[in-house]
């Protein structure tokens, strides 16, 4: 692929990508109709056993995400 085939697949991604975290966003804000911005997005379980295991699923949440970092290199 040329740079310039390149530098077009990069900006797709990033207008994707933007667009998705607009959407995230005015959802968020309660502007997108039929969504509700007081909606829990983790079960509070899910929650709970994060915040038990704090130290090691912040080492897990780093380390997995180097190795992505990593795989896309």
């Amino acid at each position: 692929m040329t740079n310039a085939g390149h530098r077009l697949l990069w900006t797709i991604i990033a207008l994707l990508l933007v667009a998705g975290g607009a959407t995230v966003l005015a959802a968020g804000l309660g502007t997108l109709p039929g969504t509700d911005p007081a909606a829990v997005l983790l079960s509070p379980a899910l929650v709970d056993r994060w915040r038990t295991t704090t130290p090691c699923s912040t080492l897990a949440a780093a380390v997995a995400g180097t190795l992505v970092a990593l795989a896309g290199q």
